[in-house]
This record gives structure tokens, sequence and C-alpha cells, in this order.
């Protein structure tokens, strides 16, 4: 809010209690884990945070933009706990990314499939990428050890 700025009564109300997107987000997120995706309401979402459902508002769009947010919110927390020594090879990469996927499942198991879905429209992308990166590969480093790249790619299914 800024200086000179009139609050209106019901800004009061929800102002006051420390609602902001994070917050939003996070007890979205808390909800899930408890009642799964298909549960959340911004009605229920709002009684969880005590105040009313339109206050949400002020701060999402609606429930894709919430249901968008906590996926986003999830995938930021992958790379951290990545472990880097491991992802300097694209194998160990892949090993590290699918224990931090792993640790997303156990620890949000009701969030877990909007990840699971956030993560295959990310992996498109990514197949291309690794892809055109594995054939720069074979074309100017050709090894034995490629023939182990290529099972790789058969096996994660993006030949």
């Amino acid at each position: 809010m800024n200086e000179g700025e009139v609050v209106t009564t019901s800004e009061k109300s929800y102002a006051g209690k420390g609602l902001d997107r994070q917050v939003i987000v996070h007890a979205a997120l808390r909800f899930i884990d408890r009642r799964g995706s298909q549960g959340l309401t911004m009605r229920g979402l709002g009684q969880e945070l005590s105040v009313e459902a339109m206050s949400l508002y002020r701060y999402v769009s609606g429930r894709e933009d919430l249901l968008e947010a906590v996926i986003t919110e999830l995938l930021d927390d992958i790379r951290p706990h990545m472990d880097e020594l491991l992802a300097r090879t694209w194998q160990g990469y892949l090993q590290s990314l699918a224990h931090a996927v792993r640790q997303i499942a156990i620890e949000h198991p009701g969030a877990f499939p909007l990840v699971a879905n956030g993560l295959s429209q990310i992996f498109d992308a990514a197949s291309l990428l690794f892809l055109t990166w594995l054939g720069w590969r074979m074309f100017f480093d050709f090894d034995a050890s490629l023939q182990d790249d290529a099972l790789a790619v058969a096996v994660i299914g993006i030949s």
C-alpha cells in the first residue's frame, strides 16, 4: 500500500492478518496435502485462513492461478535439493533430478500429481534439448560410452 492511499474496511480485515500471495500459496499446499487438489476451493481455503474467499482474489486470480503457484513453489524447490557434484554428467543430473522429484512426492503426496503434470510439460522442452546435446556429443565425441547414452535415451522414452 502506498502512502496516502485510503484503506477500505474490507481491506483492513485481511490486511491485518498478514495475508499475501505467499501465505495463500503455502496454505493451499497444506490444504492440498491433506485433502488433495480436487478438494481445494477458494471458499475452503478462505475458511482455513479465517478470511472471506473474496479476500483471496486480491492475491490470486482464481483456483487455476493458485494451483499454478503451488506447482511453481514446489518446482522452484527442486534445484536446491539437487546434488551439484552428481549433476555434472547428464546421467548424474537425471539421477539427482529424480531424487529431488521423489522427495517432493514424499513430502507432498497430495500435490505431487500436480507436479508430475507440470514436469511432463517441462520435459517436453527438456527432451528436445537433451537430444540436441546427445546428437552433438555423438557427432563430435564419439566413443564406446555413447552406447550407454543411447540406451538411456531409449529407456527414458525420449528417443
